[in-house]
């Protein structure tokens, strides 16, 4: 699967809308609030896998979708 990056926030080792391989997906809930979770290994621009949650990235339709929707196509 490959996503592209939508929100790197403060992580230094990620570039918006760059797209990078899956190595993994993880979900689950947390252990004592219950709370869903759900994310993905990837090889950072650093070349280390790395665990990043899921909200920071878009599927590649979906990121393509998002950005014909921003240029009024």
């Amino acid at each position: 699967m490959i996503v592209t990056c939508i929100n790197k926030g403060r992580i230094k080792n990620l570039t918006e809308d760059k797209k990078y391989k899956v190595v993994r997906k993880v979900e689950g809930k947390h252990q004592d609030s219950h709370i869903r979770y759900s994310g993905f290994y990837v090889i950072n621009d650093a070349g280390i896998e790395r665990h990043y949650s899921s909200k920071r990235f878009l599927d590649v339709l979906e990121w393509r979708e998002k950005k014909l929707n921003e240029l009024g196509l």
